[in-house]
C-alpha cells in the first residue's frame, strides 16, 4: 500500500514507490491510495509514470488505484489491510 496525500511531492512519491516495488521481488500487487483533493490529472500522470518505470525494470505488478479518499480514512484502510 502506498499513500499519497496533498502534502506529498509527486516525484518523491514516485521514487519511493518504485524503489520499494523494484527492491522487493516478491511484490506482485500494489495499492496506490490518493487523498481527496488531489486532482485526477495528477493521479493519472503519477500512476502512468510509476507504471512506465516499473515496466522498464521488466516487472509485472498489478496496480489498483483509489483516489478521492478522505485523509482520515488512511489509518482505517491501513488497519483493515493488515488484519
Amino acid at each position: 500500500m502506498f499513500f499519497c496525500d496533498s502534502r506529498t511531492n509527486r516525484n518523491v512519491f514516485h521514487n519511493k514507490t518504485v524503489a520499494k516495488l523494484t527492491r522487493n521481488k516478491e511484490i506482485t500487487h500494489a495499492l496506490l491510495i490518493f487523498e481527496d483533493g488531489i486532482p485526477r490529472p495528477r493521479v493519472e500522470r503519477t500512476t502512468q509514470k510509476i507504471g512506465s518505470t516499473i515496466e522498464a525494470f521488466n516487472r509485472a505488478i498489478d496496480v489498483d488505484i483509489l483516489f478521492n479518499v478522505p485523509r482520515e480514512l488512511f489509518d482505517l484502510i491501513r488497519a483493515e489491510c493488515h488484519t
